[in-house]
C-alpha cells in the first residue's frame, strides 16, 4: 500500500507486481486505487476527476505522481 511516502520504493514493487501478474498497460491505472491509502488515495481521486475521462498512460501517471510525491520519475 502507498500512503504518500517513498514513491520510488512503492513504484518499484508495484511494477514488479505488474510483471509477475502480466498486467497489461490498460489495466495498470484501474488497479492503482486498490493499493493507495490516505493522502495518496485522495490525490489519485482528485487527479482522475481532473482528467474528466481523458485517457492517461501509466508513464504519464507515474511522472505526475513522482512529481507530487517526492521529485521526478
Amino acid at each position: 500500500m502507498f500512503e504518500g511516502d517513498d514513491v520510488h520504493k512503492w513504484l518499484y514493487k508495484y511494477n514488479q507486481y505488474f510483471d509477475l501478474e502480466e498486467i497489461v498497460e490498460t489495466n495498470k491505472l484501474k488497479l492503482t486505487s486498490y493499493y493507495l491509502n490516505e493522502m495518496a488515495l485522495y490525490w489519485h481521486q482528485n487527479f482522475m476527476r481532473s482528467r474528466e475521462g481523458q485517457l492517461v498512460s501509466w508513464n504519464e501517471y507515474v511522472e505526475i505522481m513522482c512529481s507530487r510525491f517526492r521529485g521526478g520519475a
